[in-house]
This record gives C-alpha cells, sequence and structure tokens, in this order.
C-alpha cells in the first residue's frame, strides 16, 4: 500500500487539492502501470495474455457496478487494445432502464411493507 500511495502521489500536480475521484482514478492508473511492468518481467515474451482493468463502484440498490478502465490483449509482446469490442458488445445496454427494472423487482417482492422513494415514484 506504501508503494501505491507513493505512486499516487506522484501523479499528483504540486499543490493540487485532489477528490475522490481523482485519487480513485490516480490510483487505477499507478496499479495498472505496476501490472504490467510485473507481467513484462514475470512472463516469457512468446506468452499471451490479457490485462483488465477497471473500478468498482459501490451502487444504488446494494449492486456493484465496473467502470471499464482498459482491457489490453498482450501476445508475443505486442500490446493491442481491444476495450473497443468491448464497449461494442454494451452499447445497447441502459443503466437507466435497468435500475428502474431492479427497483421495481424490490418494490414487489416487499410489496405493501414500505413506499417507494421518489426517484422510483413513477415505476408504481
Amino acid at each position: 500500500m506504501s508503494l501505491v500511495r507513493q505512486s499516487v502521489l506522484g501523479k499528483l500536480s504540486y499543490g493540487q487539492q485532489p477528490n475522490l475521484i481523482g485519487i480513485t482514478y490516480a490510483a487505477h492508473d499507478c496499479i495498472l502501470e505496476s501490472v504490467k511492468k510485473t507481467a513484462k518481467l514475470a512472463a516469457p515474451a512468446s506468452s499471451e495474455y490479457v490485462i483488465i482493468s477497471g473500478i468498482q463502484i459501490h451502487g444504488a440498490l446494494g449492486k456493484n457496478y465496473w467502470w471499464p478502465g482498459s482491457i489490453t490483449h498482450v501476445a508475443g509482446g505486442v500490446e493491442t487494445d481491444i476495450s473497443g469490442d468491448y464497449e461494442d458488445s454494451v452499447s445497447e445496454y441502459r443503466l437507466d432502464s435497468w435500475l428502474k427494472a431492479e427497483a421495481l423487482a424490490q418494490v414487489q417482492q416487499i410489496s405493501g411493507k414500505s413506499r417507494v422513494s421518489g426517484f422510483f415514484s413513477d415505476l408504481v
């Protein structure tokens, strides 16, 4: 952890007042750099692997989400960014529709036991 802290501090500009979001992205970048360096040292040049990075986000309704930072395929020492393939595969996905469906399912499950918050009041 102390090495990550030092790396994160190295990403910040002198005098900068970091916020939680900025520190989170800086930590992501530092950890990704460290994983890439370790993979290059540990894996033979003929190895093939994928490095998937991102940030876990604790969200509404007790659900966790993932922000995809990068997805990199490495084969024969050549890195290929395949993040676009992932983005294409989830492009039709709509978080707002899913959240409404999840809220409605929870309301139906506990029907009559509590009220729906104003955010999801248009569902009932």
